[in-house]
């Protein structure tokens, strides 16, 4: 580990504990990710579980109402973590990239903040046009999409549509703003994986599919 890194990092530790608290302490504990043992390796690994926790908490707690801190549901977000940081599951995320289709791509920035910390790749394509452009030059493994844009209110399906008829599986999950179940039917009908307006949600929806 540079001597940098073993400077800065502590630091690092402590200004994330001041900002989210005692739930973060208890989440690095019941996690068992902070550890600094046996320097370069595991120390990279250490501070890319914080990254993707911390972001992960601000992604779920900007969806949340009321006043609720992200903090609150670290302990829901703490097995997910675990799960995604496994050194298997690492490898293949790294190895994984996920277009990403959204006309409005700051308002999941913390989404894929978290799945990049993780090593997941992410492609940003704004609408239709650009995404079947980049699907055409490029092999992807999972699609993220949104639903309404200015040109549709049903963008997501008419892109899901135009994929499937261009012969292409690659899995697809739409992500906006409503999760009616009415909605997930549909989703699952015009064949995509799964349909949520939750971090959370999408979070495992994107490692069941990449890591399946």
């Amino acid at each position: 580990m540079k001597l940098v890194d073993a400077v800065i990092w502590p630091f690092v530790i402590i200004l994330l504990l001041l900002v989210f608290g005692p739930a973060l302490r208890r989440f690095l504990a019941d996690a068992k990710v902070l550890s600094f043992k046996g320097g370069g390796v595991e120390a990279s690994a250490t501070r890319e579980t914080i990254k993707a926790a911390a972001a992960v908490g601000a992604a779920v707690g900007r969806q949340k109402t009321g006043g609720d801190s992200p903090t609150k549901e670290l302990p829901e977000i703490a097995p997910l973590i675990e799960k995604a940081t496994a050194p298997r599951t690492r490898r293949r995320l790294s190895r994984a990239t996920v277009l990403w289709v959204d006309d409005r791509p700051a308002n999941n920035l913390y989404e894929r903040r978290a799945l990049q910390a993780l090593g997941l790749h992410i492609d940003l394509a704004s609408d239709t046009e650009e995404a079947i452009g980049k699907l055409r030059r490029k092999k992807y493994d999972l699609v993220v999409s949104d639903m309404g844009r200015p040109s549709s209110k049903q963008a997501g399906f008419e892109l899901l549509k135009a994929i499937r008829e261009n012969g292409d599986d690659v899995p697809f999950v739409i992500y906006a703003g409503s999760n009616a179940p009415a909605h997930g039917v549909e989703a699952r009908q015009r064949g995509a994986q799964g349909t949520t307006n939750d971090p959370s949600e999408l979070f495992e929806l994107v490692l069941d599919h990449i890591l399946t």
